[in-house]
C-alpha cells in the first residue's frame, strides 16, 4: 500500500530508492524513528503525569534501536523481517517500573514506529506514530471514571489483637462508602496489634477525617493510614 525508501533488487538485498544512497537512506531512517519516538514521548508525557525522564528517554530512542535491528538482519542477517521484529520485542521489558497497560501500549507504538522505519516506510511510521500519538492526547481530556477515581483510597487500620475488627468497622464503611475490600492482614508488635488493608471508595470526596475519626473510636487511636491506592488491573 505504501511504498518505502528501500526496494528489493534481484539478490534479494535492500536498495534505496528515488535517488539515494545507503548512508543517506539510513539517515533518512534515523531521523524518521527518532521524530516518532519524541512524538510518543511527548504524547506519553502529556497522557501520564507520573512520568519519569529516564522512560522519556527510551521512548524517544526506542525506535532508532528497533529500527537498527530490522535494518541488521534484513541487510546481513537475511533471516526476515519477521525474526527481526520478534527478537526485538522479546528484548524489552520492565525492570524497575512497575508497567501498566498505559506503558506498554506507548511501548508497542515505538517499536512499531521503528519497524516500519526499518524497513524504509517512511510515511507508515509517521502516520502511525501521529495517529495514535494523537489518540493519546485525545483521551487525556476524555474524563472517563476520573471523578470515581478521586474517591478510591487505600486504609491501614491498626486494631488490638482482642478487637473483633470485622463488625465493628462494617457499620462505618457502610455510612461513609460505596465499596469495601479488605486486602491484607498482617500481625505486629509480637501479635499482639493487627494491621487490616482495605480499599475503599468514599460517598463525598470531604468525609475522609469523619471516616478517620469513627475508626478511632474503635481502635483505640491507634494508627490510620489512609492514601491513595496503587493502581493495578483490579479497578480499584
Amino acid at each position: 500500500m505504501f511504498e518505502g525508501i528501500f526496494q528489493v533488487n534481484e539478490l534479494g538485498n535492500l536498495v534505496p530508492r528515488y535517488g539515494l544512497t545507503q548512508t543517506g537512506a539510513i539517515f533518512v531512517c534515523i531521523a524518521v524513528a527518532l521524530a516518532c519516538g519524541a512524538i510518543a514521548a511527548a504524547a506519553y508525557r502529556i497522557k501520564n503525569k507520573n512520568y519519569t525522564t529516564n522512560l522519556l528517554v527510551s521512548f524517544a530512542v526506542l525506535p532508532v534501536v528497533v529500527m537498527t535491528v530490522v535494518m541488521c538482519v534484513n541487510r546481513w542477517g537475511g533471516i526476515g523481517v519477521g525474526v527481526a521484529i520478534g527478537g526485538a520485542f522479546a528484548l524489552i521489558r520492565f525492570r524497575s517500573w512497575p508497567g501498566n497497560a498505559r506503558d506498554i501500549s506507548c511501548i508497542f507504538m515505538a517499536m512499531t514506529a521503528g519497524v516500519a522505519a526499518g524497513i524504509g516506510q517512511i510515511f507508515l511510521a509517521l502516520l502511525i506514530t501521529g495517529i495514535v500519538g494523537a489518540i493519546f492526547v485525545a483521551l487525556k481530556f476524555i474524563p472517563f471514571d476520573q471523578k470515581r477515581e478521586q474517591l478510591d483510597r487505600r486504609i491501614q487500620i491498626t486494631v488490638a489483637e482482642d478487637l473483633d475488627f470485622a463488625p465493628e468497622f462494617e457499620p462505618i464503611f457502610t455510612q461513609f462508602t460505596t465499596q469495601k475490600e479488605t486486602i491484607g492482614v498482617k500481625t505486629s508488635k509480637m501479635g499482639s496489634l493487627f494491621v487490616i488493608t482495605y480499599r475503599i471508595r468514599l460517598k463525598k470526596p470531604d468525609t475522609e477525617k469523619a471516616l478517620i475519626d469513627a475508626i478511632r473510636v474503635k481502635n483505640g487511636n491507634l494508627p490510620i493510614v489512609c492514601k491513595l491506592p496503587v493502581r493495578d488491573n483490579s479497578g480499584l
